[in-house]
């Protein structure tokens, strides 16, 4: 399992991904999935903050903020993920 680990980039190596690795390691491979989901998740909301909200709001045509992408549902998100 180390070696598995050490080839996630380390900025990426959080307490979700190890919460993953335990979930496997006992057979817990539902939560496992769920725990890397909400990984991804909170990756692709960084992502869009950095890309700048503003930007989104534009191709929407509609006020979008922080407090907006933190209310998006999980397909809403991959959906503007894709724009």
């Amino acid at each position: 399992m180390p070696r598995e680990i050490d080839r996630i980039p380390s900025e990426l190596r959080d307490g979700l991904i190890v919460r993953m690795c335990v979930a496997i390691s006992v057979g817990l491979f539902d939560g496992a999935i769920n725990y890397i989901w909400n990984a991804v998740i909170i990756t692709l909301k960084q992502k869009i903050r950095n890309f700048g909200l503003g930007l989104i709001s534009q191709t929407l045509n509609k006020p979008f903020d922080n407090n907006s992408l933190d209310d998006l549902r999980d397909s809403h998100l991959l959906d503007i993920a894709i724009i």
